[in-house]
């Protein structure tokens, strides 16, 4: 796989997390640009950033390549793709329905973390949209996305079809290392990846359903419910409703029960629980705590190193000492913690939590805890990916 080195200035991004185009700038960031649409016109992948996660792409009108990220990824055939397009106008050929609530969704939010649901159009390959009559396509605001995407529209479709440049059912990645660890093994030496800093968001897009006047959210994500909702109710149009009221499954990307896992369990507690197991004598002991014993952790309790054990942790309140509670010298560590705290509102917090993840995949965690956010609108997203990540056993 090729590496083209994008990285930005110091500051390539704003103080909101809006990209900076000044900071991606130079012969060397054209350059990569154009070799990276190069290689999409030849067939071949590309990862690039996007203000969400990294993705994986091909030409999305070029069936043979659309194959090349599943065969990547290990992904089912029938898990469909999101497009992505430079702007609107390259945005409109992936479907004749455009509705009134769709075009103004688009053009409120575009480029930015939304991604649309239509009806798709003749020009978009079955292979995308996993069989289904749907499709899903936004315009990614990330200035070296946008600059590859009207590249590539310049000597190719224009429209790059990309999941996450991961394994599939693994931890997005939102750093260039992340996809070299995960992905590197998997890709062409014609391949490309596009390195141009960390993604500033690190959630997938939301997925809103706009094939009819009820708007429907499939996937929460970096655009929360709120903004949405206070788009539509002053432009006149129903609030978002949840899928289930459309009485059919559609299937669109990171909707499985376990989705976003890192490769050992994850366990969402309460603080206080967290506490009480970490500093108990006896926690690995303890066969009373069916919820952890049902992961079959190897060799409990008789272990000489510690279990490795990734802790995050919301800011809150100052992190206690993370140590063995055993008052034994003698007695072997219960725990050789990996102590994360991050932010304690959402924005913030969804910036550094696939990082996290991605680490303790790294690192060879065997069990990771993460401390209960609140259960508010505005930490929906990210319940959303603990849920998932969570589900995995």
């Amino acid at each position: 796989m090729r590496e083209l080195d994008c990285s930005p200035a110091p500051e390539p991004f704003d103080a909101h997390g809006h990209p900076n185009p000044a900071a991606w700038t130079g012969a060397l960031t054209a350059s990569a640009v154009q070799e990276a649409a190069k290689a999409l016109s030849q067939g071949f992948l590309v990862a690039f950033p996007t203000e969400t996660v990294y993705g994986l792409g091909a030409d999305g009108l070029s069936c043979a390549a659309v194959a090349r990220i599943f065969q990547a990824k290990g992904r089912p055939l029938g898990h469909p793709l999101i497009l992505h397009a430079a702007n609107l106008e390259t945005a409109l050929k992936v479907s004749t329905q455009w509705s009134p609530l769709a075009l103004g969704l688009a053009n409120a939010f575009w480029p930015g973390p939304l991604t649309l649901i239509l009806k798709k159009s003749d020009l978009v390959p079955s292979e995308v949209t996993g069989g289904q009559d749907s499709v899903g396509i936004r315009v990614p605001d990330q200035e070296i996305a946008r600059r590859m995407l009207l590249a590539f529209a310049a000597q190719g479709s224009g429209l790059v079809a990309a999941p996450s440049a991961n394994r599939f059912g693994g931890v997005s990645p939102t750093r260039a290392s992340d996809v070299l660890k995960g992905l590197g093994p998997f890709l062409r030496a014609e391949d490309c990846l596009l390195k141009a800093g960390d993604c500033p968001l690190g959630l997938e897009s939301t997925i809103v359903d706009c094939r009819d006047s009820v708007p429907r959210l499939l996937r929460p994500g970096g655009l929360s419910r709120e903004r949405l909702n206070a788009w539509l109710k002053a432009n006149a149009f129903s609030l978002l409703q949840t899928p289930s009221a459309r009485g059919e499954e559609l299937r669109v990307s990171g909707s499985l029960d376990s989705h976003y896992a890192p490769r050992c369990p994850l366990l969402v507690w309460p603080r206080a629980q967290i506490e009480a197991f970490v500093q108990s004598d006896k926690a690995l002991e303890d066969r009373g705590l069916a919820e952890l014993t049902a992961l079959n952790l190897p060799n409990l309790p008789n272990r000489a190193e510690g279990l490795k054990l990734g802790l995050l942790l919301l800011e809150a309140r100052e992190p206690w000492a993370f140590v063995s509670a055993s008052s034994d010298a003698l007695r072997p560590p219960m725990f050789n913690i990996d102590l994360q705290v991050l932010a304690s509102e959402p924005e913030g917090y969804a910036r550094q939590f696939y990082r996290c993840l991605n680490d303790w995949d790294g690192k060879g965690a065997e069990l990771i805890l993460v401390e209960s956010p609140p259960q508010t609108a505005a930490w929906e997203a990210i319940w959303d990916r603990l849920r998932r990540a969570s589900s995995k056993r």
